[in-house]
């Protein structure tokens, strides 16, 4: 091996033209350099190994307990991410190395790495923060995002033998081994967020904040202006450009530099800017993007071959973390995983029930949860038969055998069930239509929406009575019209509906804002009233005091004089 520093990067076979031109892009400029690269899927002679400009590392070689689990529990992203310590571990016992670079494989390389070969002389640790000043204007990425996704980007990362390693590497293993999944609510963003904690929990950790390293959409704010070309090689503020991130590139919307950013277009940037990106097209190209981007990822399916979304295999991660229940979560038949997904949650043996899937999915979206509120109680035949008829069209990536086992075999079985079903009073409205039976529906509907809008009566008792009836009527086709708009999302179906949402919503937002003020006004004019008639009633009593008192005065003038 060379004295230059190795890198390393993890792919699945599908993103091999990103690997290729990583690797080909440091050997060009670092010949006698080593690359690895662990594929975390099976070749199935989809191309040769040893034609690769990369020594391959099978994912059996990585000593990860329970292989089939950790593998089914991530997204392909996720589970490149979760690989890396194990990766890097290995290699660095392995090859006996002092020192490693991990790049993401849409990373290229334009400049020697003797820079950062000389930092890992002093530090255990080189990161890359995402941005090292201030994003003023409402683009994105922000600086909200951004702390979402955490402070540096592990798209690159250096280490040597310069920190407790060891400590680090097993730290971030266990940590990864179950908690390396794209879940904001969770605070977790891949293997990301986790790097965060290591400046403050290990020695001898550099925050590398050159503009030459690591140039990407998130940065390219603070960075466009100065990125030039002279006599072929790219420069930043006049110092050679080392790599380039091309994250989040969408090959046949190009132009868009990323589809995680909205602050420029490439078009917008100058000639040196938009030759990179056009170089790094180019390069994918050469490399093969157009056959090894349909090849297929050997976890995406089940052994059966329905493909596996990311919500099931969330739904694996939360009911059985340790595998144990279901150490062979692929597989199909018997006791298997892919069995208890489409068994009933509660046994019936006259009816379809919600099955555990079913269920699952009904915990973790709220638009059902509003559309059913009592889905898994009253309103539970009303669910599995929306889930047995429209479950499909709204879990697109779910395959139509997962909510067959709901499929009611007469279909006026669903009616008789919304008819005799106990609801209370002011629920939600029937399930959600497919476009097609929308429209009838939505016509049937304006007459209500107009008679709710019908102008109320002038006096203010009857202003607030009309109002009270007006909101009573929303209650019932707001949850109608809420739910339209999850399902009608094209054409003029969509826009007459959007129009009669927002109008009601506007007409009941002013509504509540009226009643608010009279009801204000009334009871102010009802204490006035009330202060009104004590000051009236007192003045009456001292009035009558002093009618009686003058009776009383006129009663004695009146008496004849008796001496």
């Amino acid at each position: 091996m060379g004295s230059v520093i190795p890198i390393c990067t993890a792919v699945s076979k599908n993103y091999l033209a990103h690997a290729r031109s990583l690797a080909r892009s440091y050997l060009d400029v670092h010949p006698d350099g080593q690359v690895f690269l662990c594929l975390i899927d099976t070749i199935d002679d989809f191309f040769d190994p040893a034609n690769e400009p990369f020594t391959i590392i099978s994912m059996d070689k990585l000593n990860i307990p329970n292989w089939d689990c950790f593998a089914f529990q991530y997204t392909v992203i996720e589970l490149c991410c979760a690989v890396r310590p194990y990766f890097l571990t290995y290699l660095m016992d392995t090859y006996q190395l002092d020192r490693l670079a991990f790049f993401d494989a849409d990373i290229v390389i334009y400049h020697s790495l003797a820079t950062l070969d000389r930092l890992l002389d002093t530090y255990g640790v080189v990161l890359t923060p995402h941005i090292c000043n201030p994003l003023n204007d409402d683009r994105r990425p922000s600086e909200v995002d951004l702390l979402g996704s955490g402070i540096y980007n592990l798209g690159f990362l250096a280490i040597s033998r310069r920190t407790d390693l060891d400590g680090l590497l097993g730290w971030w293993k266990a940590r990864l081994y179950h908690h390396c999944k794209l879940d904001f609510a969770r605070g977790l963003f891949y293997d990301q967020r986790w790097m965060d904690l290591a400046p403050a929990m290990f020695p001898n950790v550099y925050i590398w904040q050159t503009p030459a390293a690591n140039i990407a959409e998130w940065n390219l704010a603070h960075r466009h202006q100065n990125i030039a070309q002279t006599d072929g090689q790219y420069t930043i503020d006049g110092e050679p450009i080392l790599f380039v991130h091309y994250s989040g590139l969408v090959f046949d919307q190009f132009d868009n530099i990323s589809k995680h950013q909205n602050r420029y277009r490439l078009s917008d940037l100058n000639e040196a800017v938009q030759s990179l990106w056009h170089g790094y097209r180019n390069r994918l190209i050469t490399n093969g993007y157009h056959e090894i981007s349909q090849w297929p990822y050997t976890y995406a399916r089940f052994d059966n071959g329905l493909s596996i979304p990311t919500r099931v295999r969330d739904c694996y991660w939360e009911t059985d973390p340790r595998g144990e229940r279901w150490p062979h979560p692929f597989a199909v038949g018997g006791d298997s995983f892919f069995e208890y997904l489409n068994a009933p949650e509660i046994s019936d043996s006259t009816l379809p029930d919600l099955t555990n899937l079913a269920v699952y999915l009904y915990r973790h979206t709220p638009d059902v949860i509003d559309y059913f509120p009592g889905g898994l109680s009253f309103q539970r035949r009303a669910l599995i038969a929306w889930f047995g008829r429209f479950g499909s069209q709204r879990f697109t990536n779910l395959d139509e055998a997962f909510f067959r086992p709901m499929s009611l075999a007469n279909p006026s079985e669903v009616s008789a069930i919304e008819a005799h079903l106990p609801r209370p009073a002011d629920t939600v409205p029937p399930p959600p239509l497919t476009p097609f039976t929308a429209q009838p529906i939505l016509d049937q509907w304006q007459g209500r929406v107009d008679e709710a809008l019908t102008p109320p009566e002038p006096d203010p008792a009857s202003r607030i009575e009309n109002l009270m009836q007006r909101l009573r009527r929303l209650r019932i086709i707001g949850p109608l019209l809420i739910m339209l708009n999850q399902v009608l999302r094209t054409g003029a179906v969509w826009e007459a509906q959007r129009k009669v949402y927002d109008t009601l919503i506007a007409q009941h937002r002013a509504d509540q804002r009226e009643i608010d003020v009279l009801t204000a006004n009334l009871s102010n004019t009802a204490a006035r009233l009330n202060n009104l008639e004590a000051a009236l009633t007192e003045q009456m009593a001292h009035d009558r005091a002093r009618l009686t008192r003058t009776l009383k005065d006129l009663e004695l003038d009146s008496r004849p004089y008796d001496p």
